[in-house]
């Protein structure tokens, strides 16, 4: 972790995208306002309105430059 903070970009503040967990984890993953991804508020496990299929996630972009990526 040390050298890739000397060798790397450091970042001292971070931001949410929503003051809630759903819209915030969309910000984290597609790096876009959730609104633009049409998730407003928090979403209930058994809700049917998830991610489109459609919208491009930074995990998405590793795995097709032949990285591995997990979320958690």
């Amino acid at each position: 972790m040390d050298s890739l903070a000397t060798e790397g970009m450091r970042f001292t503040d971070c931001h949410a995208a929503a003051p809630n967990c759903s819209p915030s984890r969309i910000g984290m993953m597609t790096g876009r306002s959730p609104i633009r991804a049409g998730i407003f508020n928090y979403l209930d496990p058994d809700t049917p309105m998830h991610l489109q299929a459609k919208e491009v996630t930074i995990a998405n972009l590793l795995h097709d430059a032949g990285y591995s990526t997990a979320h958690l």
